[in-house]
């Protein structure tokens, strides 16, 4: 691949942005997910303790 110099340089940025994009993605995914589960699973625990 001979690219000229401002072709490299905006392909590296491109790669640079699509890569800390996914990043972020899966680090919210991460955290929403978690943070989900564990507030179901404390709703259905305290259910359970009340009798439902």
């Amino acid at each position: 691949m001979n690219l000229k110099f401002r072709n490299r340089i905006a392909l590296y940025t491109t790669l640079a942005v699509a890569l800390m994009t996914a990043l972020v993605f899966v680090i919210i995914y991460t955290v929403v997910h978690h943070t989900a589960y564990a507030h179901l699973d404390k709703e259905i625990l305290q259910g359970e303790r009340r009798g439902h």
